[in-house]
């Protein structure tokens, strides 16, 4: 990260529109990357406050407003950021959150801020092969912790496999994510009724549930309850439903595998 301090050599409202804009894009990030509406708030207006300026911004579902004034509120600048779909990424968040305290404690110009956040944008994500292979054995141990036996765990991090793999590669080709859970746990749930069909486990029924434990959407449920207590309600109203919604796609697909393969719980 820069350390060196900055002098603003351009107009108030040429420092407005560039800090506007920047502030736009890094709050936008941070709502698509899955922080809460608190921590984007505290965090404009931390970077805010260190480049000498007065903020508001209000965190829609979809979008970001931004309002900016300088100290006298002779001038000032608004603009717009709309979310985009690049899902959840925490790391993302806790970077973006360490710039902002940065910004403040170094006092770097908005370019030096653009180039620190255009970098952490940059930062590729962990390999997808990696992914599924940890998800896979993440919830084969889910399963031995309800009290799977190891048949049952087998049969899991298979099942996990191929439903993992199939989100990865809906979601790659851009397709709609509801569909992409539904078919996801329909083919995890099927894969996981192995057990049962072929009578190679004496815990089936673990092994059914606990397939599609990594389609369940923690987070947002998570960050919806946070908005909520922060009183961010239009923002936690759509985070919890967006939520009920990915749950009840979760339930479809588990009910038609079931259905399909006739399982008896």
């Amino acid at each position: 990260m820069p350390t060196e301090s900055p002098i603003f050599h351009a107009s108030p409202h040429q420092h407005l529109k560039v800090s506007c804009m920047l502030l736009r894009d890094y709050a936008t990030l941070m709502l698509d990357s899955g922080a809460t509406a608190r921590r984007i708030e505290q965090s404009v207006r931390r970077i805010a406050t260190a480049w000498g300026i007065k903020a508001d911004i209000s965190i829609l579902p979809q979008r970001v407003l931004l309002a900016l004034w300088d100290i006298t509120e002779q001038h000032s600048y608004t603009c717009v950021g709309h979310k985009s779909s690049l899902g959840i990424n925490i790391g993302t968040v806790a970077r973006l959150n360490r710039l902002s305290y940065i910004i403040e404690e170094r006092h770097l110009s908005p370019a030096m801020a653009e180039a620190c956040m255009k970098r952490i944008a940059g930062m590729p994500g962990w390999d997808a092969r990696l992914v599924l292979l940890l998800v896979s054995c993440a919830n084969a141990s889910f399963c031995r912790l309800f009290g799977g036996d190891a048949s049952a765990m087998g049969i899991v991090f298979l099942a996990t496999l191929l439903g993992f793999h199939i989100k990865q590669r809906f979601l790659k080709h851009h397709i709609d994510p509801r569909l992409t859970t539904l078919f996801s746990a329909f083919s995890a749930a099927v894969t996981s009724t192995a057990g049962y069909v072929f009578d190679c486990t004496h815990t089936p029924e673990i092994a059914v549930g606990t397939s599609v434990l990594f389609l369940v959407p923690g987070i947002p449920f998570a960050n919806g309850a946070s908005d909520m207590l922060s009183r961010h309600y239009v923002c936690a109203l759509s985070r919890l439903t967006d939520a009920m919604v990915t749950t009840f796609c979760l339930s479809t697909g588990l009910c038609a595998a079931l259905y399909i393969t006739g399982f008896q719980w």
